[in-house]
């Protein structure tokens, strides 16, 4: 163990503190020439990227031109195939129009304006019509005797007899208006079973009209009606489900309002299954959007079919918050008209693209008018440099937006020099700082070995005095022969021979630091019987503290008998200044507590006083040559 020498706190000021001028000079010039080295790369980079930006603008620029081009020459296409639409006889158009639309996807619809009818491909995308064929039903005079029963008498029993044998007829149009009007009377009777399967009844009539709509339609309307008024909210649910599911399929061809009315009856009696609702609002949604564009084309067609305009043409719109895409090519008689959503316009314009994309290494938005993005592609992450053509530019319905689709590789070249750059100002900024470092502790290393030899010596000769002083007290008295009594002159010269082994100890602990410095030091590592020894040695400590009011108590929590291997003179030195700081920094409280404890094969040794303790960030450094805490120096 190291003697208890006062020493200094150690820190990188130290290592730099002389001489000041010398190293603000070299750090001065240091710091100027890093200084200079980093503006030529500044300067050097900012270049490389101008050139490297100009370099992908152009890149971008050429590819928008030839985007656009690839996109009129697709929408021509399309625009050709709606013309030879346009001519195909309508006999045989179910099987044109079909076999054309068959690989168009599912946003978008093809319809025919003719013959003041719309003819929709597939049928089954269109929601509601903007014309639907004259579904009224013939006037029936048989209807009037049963409608008197009912009306004029409030006779509901005659009134269902009458219509139950109207209802027997073979024509499925009268069949259709007796069942409906059987039905109403059953419910007024109070039949309402009877009424429930009367609706069942005329619900599988398809094809029959009642009151210009699909019976079917109206009479599941119906039977949904009479459900919720039953209060069988299961069934309803049920049968509310399906109404609407065939609905969202266009079953039936409907007028707008008619379809409406529909869906906000099976919407109400479906409002607490919202999570149905929510699942079906994509694609409910898309198909609103498609009948919508068909209803506003055909009103358009409708006031201007004479006008040239109206015979050709191409648009963008957005209905139920969805983008649209329509084009149309016909006569005054006829029109072709193509209603397509994005799904049809990344589908068939811009994944078609992928090659040239991928070749020139860009992505695409197509934006409506307000500069809301329609369909992209190969936007991996917020878009950065872009070229731009407005509609009047590419004569398209849409802005086209073109994006590096890897803005990243584009400034690759860039940061690879960047990287050199760096990392050669980093390996000079590193050699600089290291000869620094190392230039100003060669300067300093003769000055601080001398300074740490007058801290040493000066913490020796403090160790030695206060042996020494005692010594010298007792000495003085025993050689005036000031002390008379036998006891006492014992005691003098029991303290002058503990003084004297102090002071042995002092001289070896001084000769064992420098050993240790030289890496001659050997340990002699014999059996200790530690109980004994540390009883002896905290014995020997108490008797050299007599008078200051220190008290040690000893606690054992190991085997009495336990033997280590140790160097005795090596460990008590350690446990001895141990001790001695606890004196030193616990002014306050004089008690000092020494444990030894036997856990997990080993044996620890512990001592532990009452005084001001070593700051947490200091506890490390304190092990180190010549350290001290910053409290015990104040």
């Amino acid at each position: 163990m190291h003697p208890n020498p006062a020493t200094v706190q150690m820190s990188v000021f130290h290592w730099l503190r002389p001489p000041r001028r010398l190293l603000v000079l070299f750090l001065g010039t240091t710091l100027a020439l890093l200084a200079g080295l980093g503006w030529l790369g500044w300067r050097s980079v900012q270049q490389d990227r101008t050139v490297e930006v100009q370099r992908t603008r152009a890149r971008l620029e050429t590819s928008t031109d030839l985007i656009a081009v690839e996109i009129r020459q697709k929408l021509t296409d399309l625009d050709e195939q709606l013309s030879r639409l346009s001519v195909v006889p309508l006999e045989n158009l179910d099987v044109t129009a079909a076999a054309y639309t068959q690989n168009l996807g599912d946003d978008v619809v093809v319809t025919v304006f003719a013959d003041e009818a719309v003819h929709a491909f597939p049928s089954e995308r269109l929601l509601y019509y903007p014309a639907v064929p004259d579904l009224e039903e013939p006037f029936v005079p048989s209807f009037s005797i049963g409608e008197e029963y009912e009306f004029a008498a409030h006779d509901y029993r005659s009134a269902i007899v009458y219509f139950q044998h109207l209802a027997q007829e073979a024509d499925d149009r009268t069949r259709a208006g007796a069942l409906l009007r059987l039905a109403r009377n059953q419910r007024k009777a109070g039949q309402l079973d009877q009424a429930l399967a009367t609706y069942r009844e005329l619900a599988r009539m398809k094809g029959a009209a009642v009151g210009g709509r699909p019976a079917e339609l109206v009479a599941r309307r119906a039977l949904c009606a009479l459900l919720e008024e039953l209060g069988q909210r299961e069934q309803l649910l049920k049968e509310a489900g399906q109404l609407g599911r065939d609905l969202q399929s266009g079953r039936w061809r409907l007028t707008r309002a008619t379809y409406q009315y529909f869906a906000g009856e099976t919407g109400r009696w479906l409002s607490a299954t919202r999570a149905s609702e929510q699942e079906q609002r994509g694609p409910l949604a898309a198909a609103l959007s498609l009948a919508a564009g068909v209803d506003l084309l055909w009103d358009r067609w409708q006031r201007d079919r004479r006008s040239p305009d109206i015979l050709a043409g191409r648009s963008g719109l957005v209905s139920q918050e969805r983008a649209l895409f329509l084009m149309w090519r016909g006569t005054p008689d006829r029109l072709v008209a193509l209603v397509a959503g994005p799904g049809f316009l990344k589908h068939h314009l811009i994944d078609r693209l992928e090659g040239v994309l991928q070749r020139q290494g860009v992505g695409v938005v197509l934006a409506d008018g307000e500069g809301r993005a329609i369909v992209s592609y190969a936007l991996a992450g917020p878009e950065g440099q872009r070229a731009l053509r407005t509609m009047a530019d590419t004569r398209l319905p849409w802005t086209l937006r073109v994006v590096s689709a890897n803005p990243g590789e584009d400034l690759s070249q860039l940061a690879a020099r960047r990287r050199i750059l760096i990392g050669g100002l980093g390996f000079l900024a590193l050699l600089v700082l290291a000869g620094s470092y190392f230039s100003a502790r060669a300067m300093t290393r003769e000055i601080e070995a001398a300074r740490l030899q007058s801290d040493f010596v000066a913490a020796v000769s403090h160790e030695f005095r206060t042996p020494l002083t005692l010594m010298r007290q007792f000495s003085d008295l025993l050689a005036e022969g000031r002390v008379t009594s036998e006891e006492e002159r014992h005691q003098y010269y029991a303290a002058i021979q503990r003084g004297t082994r102090r002071l042995t100890g002092l001289v070896e602990n001084v000769l064992d630091f420098r050993r240790t410095e030289a890496g001659a030091h050997v340990l002699l590592m014999q059996p200790l019987k530690v109980k004994d020894w540390i009883e002896r040695v905290t014995a020997e400590f108490q008797q050299e503290m007599h008078g200051q009011g220190c008290r040690l108590e000893v606690e054992w929590n190991a085997p009495a008998g336990l033997i280590v291997q140790a160097d005795e003179a090596a460990l008590g030195r350690a446990v001895w200044n141990l001790l001695d700081n606890a004196v030193k920094y616990s002014p306050e409280c004089k008690t000092i507590w020494v444990t030894g404890r036997f856990e997990n094969g080993a044996l620890a040794i512990t001592v532990r006083d009452g005084g001001v303790g070593v700051p947490a960030e200091e506890q490390r450094a304190i092990f180190n040559l010549f350290v001290r805490a910053a409290v015990s120096v104040n």
